[in-house]
């Protein structure tokens, strides 16, 4: 009985890291397009000049 109840158990721990597995490395690809947008709308910023607002002091 208690045979039976442990094997699927681990089976299904198996499954679950799995299926954390692909949460953290769908969130990892999301995280680096969100990180590459930004570094887009920076340089874009730059190299209109618009970004010299940000360096004056107030």
């Amino acid at each position: 009985m208690f045979r039976l109840t442990t094997e699927p158990s681990s089976e299904a721990f198996i499954v679950e890291k799995e299926i954390t597995n692909t949460q953290n490395f769908t969130l990892l690809k999301i995280a680096t397009f969100q990180l590459i947008k930004i570094i887009t709308i920076v340089k874009i910023a730059e190299s209109v000049g618009s970004l010299k607002v940000f360096h004056t002091p107030r």
